[in-house]
Formats: C-alpha cells, structure tokens, sequence
C-alpha cells in the first residue's frame, strides 16, 4: 500500500468529472478519485455511510492501507472532502489530512 492523494466530489459534479478529462486537467498529479454519493453512501440508506465490508474494498481499490497517509481535498471548500475524512476516522483510519485551501488553494500556489 502507499500515500494516497484522494479528490472527494458530490454526485452531481462528479458525473461530469468522470465523464470529461478536461475537467481532471489541473487536478493533483497521482489523486484518485472518490464519488461522495456513489462511493461512501449506503445505497439502502442515503443518510448513511456504506458498511465496514464496502468501505474496506473501497480503501483497497484506492490503494490505501493501515499505513496509508491519504490528503484528501475537493473543489468546493472542504465540505466534500471532510466527508471522505470523517469516513476513514470512523472505520479507525488516523493517518488522514486535509489539503490546507484545497485544490484552489493548490493552484494559487503554482504547484500544478
């Protein structure tokens, strides 16, 4: 397993984002991509995040393990990304961070 860099978006968006490259033009070299609704949600309860099983083989197709940092980050202020945050820290993951300004603040600072 390795360091993991993860995009969190709500469906809506996200859609567009799998289905336009343009779109995940500017985003952080090596991040993966996590749907906020189609990934974490419970599909049989849509207020609830999915159960340990789906979010353990989520984890594994993101190459994220036990000892995984993962920096997470959206387009949107955070408020998507601390989603996918809470998420790992309830299934007991700590080596989780939020990108400081998110992907604006990453492309004010000319690092793409």
């Amino acid at each position: 397993m390795r360091d993991s860099m993860c995009v969190c978006e709500r469906m809506a968006y996200s859609r567009r984002f799998q289905d336009a490259p343009i779109i995940w033009k500017g985003h952080i070299p090596g991040a993966q991509f996590v749907d906020l609704h189609t990934d974490l949600v419970n599909p049989e309860n849509l207020t609830s995040i999915i159960g340990a099983g789906a979010f353990e083989a989520l984890m594994g197709r993101l190459g994220i393990g036990p000892q995984s940092t993962v920096v997470i980050y959206d387009e949107r202020g955070g408020v998507w990304a601390a989603r996918l945050w809470w998420a790992l820290r309830f299934y007991g993951h700590d080596r989780v961070k939020m990108l400081n300004g998110g992907l604006t603040g990453w492309r004010a600072a000319r690092l793409v």
